[in-house]
């Protein structure tokens, strides 16, 4: 049996030599199967910006689903209503005037503003617009032409037009017009309050053709003050301040 026996040895490298001096390599170890380096804790983390988009979409999307420009469109001719129906019907009741006096209105009202620019996005529509027309204004001035240089630099309808092609643009000056409108009304009112004057055919005319209802007020305003001045000078009463 020790004849028949063969050493072995293992060398350093790894070879095993037998007796009669040949070498074999020895079998080769599995690798080490390599750890996956873990992502740290702020990589897998959302950064804020992220968390606070991820969170906002849901409310977003369903906000868009009920805020149609259909919807808007009707909302905002409801919204103001009641603050016609106070003006003429109760100029001098207590809560037309706490409505009025206050600036809830107003911020009620931008609110709504910029909810709608949120949801809408309708500025990267009205900036590729303005972008066109100072893109023909510098070509024109690169030309020489002054003329068609101011001509480019005027707002154009077409371009205009084609906007408010789209519901949400025509909701959203509809808005504006109403807003505003009350807005208007709104300064009327405090005004005939202050003077003693009535204001309700001014409110209305307001609510229907802007424009009309202040030109209304500052001329029954100027026609009174004639009329209240008459043998006497009064100097205190003021035709228009805002």
């Amino acid at each position: 049996m020790l004849a028949s026996a063969t050493l072995q040895a293992t060398s350093p490298c790894g070879a095993r030599f037998s007796a009669a001096g040949c070498c074999a390599p020895a079998p080769l170890r599995a690798p080490l199967r390599q750890r996956q380096p873990q992502r740290s804790g702020l990589l897998q983390r959302q950064g804020p910006r992220q968390a606070v988009a991820a969170a906002a979409a849901p409310a977003a999307a369903a906000a868009a689903a009920v805020l149609t420009p259909a919807v808007v469109f009707d909302a905002a001719t409801l919204f103001v209503l009641p603050f016609y129906t106070l003006m003429v019907l109760a100029p001098r009741a207590r809560l037309t005037q706490r409505l009025l006096s206050g600036t809830a209105l107003l911020l009620a009202a931008a609110a709504l503003y910029v909810l709608l620019l949120l949801l809408w996005a309708p500025l990267p529509q009205l900036a590729g617009v303005a972008s066109d027309a100072v893109a023909a204004v510098a070509a024109a001035a690169r030309a020489g032409a002054p003329a068609a240089a101011w001509r480019a630099a005027q707002p154009s309808m077409p371009a205009f037009a084609a906007l408010f092609g789209r519901p949400e643009v025509t909701a959203l000056a509809w808005v504006h017009l109403v807003l505003l409108d009350l807005v208007q009304a709104r300064w009327v009112h405090l005004d005939g309050q202050r003077y003693n004057i009535r204001t309700q055919v001014s409110a209305v005319l307001c609510f229907m053709v802007g424009p009309l209802g202040l030109l209304c007020h500052l001329a029954t305003k100027a026609t009174l003050r004639w009329w209240r001045s008459r043998g006497r000078k009064d100097d205190d009463y003021i035709i228009y301040r805002f």
